[in-house]
């Protein structure tokens, strides 16, 4: 952990009070903030900090490899964490804390509020993206089913992957803010849709 002097606002408990975060959530954007690289010197890595594993990410604070994970993923969905292409964390609002900055916004949680609609817009455009890449290399990988209730009809039918088969793919395309639950889901819903529009078409 970086040792040193950052600004605190008095405003930031608004977080919590106003649900934006949970306790955990809080306490670790708290802890990330503390793990940033504050010298802007430092182009590319101000405001960063490198992508350690659960592991050592939660050591500092004594938590559990599953208990940092929750966290960190809910961070990065809710923009307060970003993942970048060279394996660093931004931690979004951190030029707020330095204090030669602090009072340029004196309020800290409306503009966190801000700040992270942007990225939290950026999370959703990467996830619909990652879902047209998963749609269009599934779409290779369907085939002709006959279904059987009153009558028989044709429906193409996805191949949902394994677990393992999903965290193999998350490391082949280095997905960010995509884990292998997520790309399940898509599989299943994808599946659903398609059984959907088969029946609707069928009537």
């Amino acid at each position: 952990m970086n040792y040193g002097i950052l600004a605190s606002y008095r405003d930031k408990f608004t977080l919590l009070k106003e649900k934006h975060l949970t306790d955990e959530e809080f306490i670790f954007y708290e802890y990330a903030i503390h793990l940033a690289d504050f010298d802007d010197k430092h182009i590319g890595k101000f405001g960063t900090f490198p992508r350690l594993t659960n592991e050592k990410l939660g050591d500092g604070l004594g938590w559990k490899i599953d208990k940092t994970g929750r966290n960190f993923k809910s961070l990065i969905k809710k923009g307060f964490l970003k993942m970048r292409n060279d394996d660093r964390v931004e931690v979004i609002g951190f030029d707020r804390y330095i204090p030669k900055n602090a009072f340029k916004q004196k309020k800290i949680a409306p503009y966190l509020q801000e700040v992270t609609a942007e990225v939290r817009s950026e999370y959703a455009k990467m996830l619909s993206k990652n879902a047209d890449l998963r749609n269009t290399r599934l779409t290779s990988a369907t085939k002709s089913s006959v279904i059987s209730d009153i009558g028989s009809y044709k429906v193409n039918t996805l191949l949902l992957r394994s677990s393992e088969e999903y965290e193999a793919i998350v490391k082949e395309l280095r997905f960010t803010g995509t884990d292998a639950s997520d790309l399940e889901w898509i599989d299943r819903d994808m599946a659903a849709r398609k059984l959907w529009n088969s029946n609707r078409q069928t009537k």
